[in-house]
């Protein structure tokens, strides 16, 4: 985790030292997470997004998604105070749900106690569900995008294009509904390789029916060589079908 307080001129390590020369380096003790639980929990994280300076959040807590390292089709949760986030202790995991549907937390900053979320089909590869959560405040809903990749053999990149999912919530910690579901997402053509769904936290109708889908396509060129076609900013408009 590196973080920047005068616009990305300069940046740090959530330990306050110089990220300049080294903040990608793989040194578990420069490392935020590191080969948590033997699992690489939280490896890829995701923060739900609540308006600019997450002003619209509704508690004092930042929320952080993450597919469960070696297990991408179960979906992790933890949160941590606002004024804390680089503070790796202050981190609490979720467990459970309970009978009314209100999450329980770990006591103290347990990633092995953390719990299952949302369980995601498994036959899709490793690199997927990684998900963006983003409030439509006109619709007071948590809309979440998330796919799959399809990886087979020693292949690196996906051999079809990915899936595609929508989830609801009325809290940033779920529980989650499912309304949409494709298990191949085209854009414009099947030779896509549409993949990483994202939400523009921003681009939000006034009714909050229209959000803009961003994603990455890998589609090969007549070449074969894939990242060529559509690999870079692609967007559309969705619309989300109230009842």
């Amino acid at each position: 985790m590196i973080y920047s307080s005068d616009n990305g001129n300069s940046w740090f390590r959530h330990d306050g030292e110089d990220a300049s020369e080294d903040r990608f380096s793989n040194n578990p003790e420069t490392m935020f997470f590191w080969h948590e639980d033997n699992e690489w929990a939280f490896s890829q994280m995701t923060f739900v997004q609540c308006g600019k300076d997450n002003s619209l959040a509704k508690d004092d807590y930042v929320y952080i998604y993450s597919p469960n390292g070696k297990k991408p089709y179960e979906l992790n949760l933890a949160r941590v105070h606002r004024d804390q986030i680089r503070n790796r202790s202050a981190y609490r995991y979720f467990v459970q749900y309970d009978s009314y549907g209100t999450p329980v937390w770990t006591e103290e900053e347990n990633i092995s106690q953390r719990g299952i979320v949302l369980n995601f089909p498994k036959h899709w590869g490793l690199y997927s569900w990684l998900p963006c959560i983003v409030y439509n405040k006109a619709l007071d809903l948590y809309i979440m995008a998330t796919g799959g990749t399809e990886r087979k053999g020693d292949s690196w990149m996906h051999d079809n294009t990915g899936s595609l999912g929508f989830y609801w919530s009325k809290n940033p910690w779920g529980p989650w509904t499912e309304f949409y579901y494709n298990e191949y997402w085209y854009a414009d053509s099947e030779k896509n390789r549409c993949y990483q769904p994202k939400l523009s936290p921003k681009w939000i109708s006034e009714k909050g029916s229209e959000m803009i889908l961003i994603f990455s396509d890998a589609q090969e060129n007549e070449k074969g060589v894939s990242h060529t076609v559509n690999y870079r900013w692609n967007q559309e408009r969705i619309t989300l079908i109230l009842k």
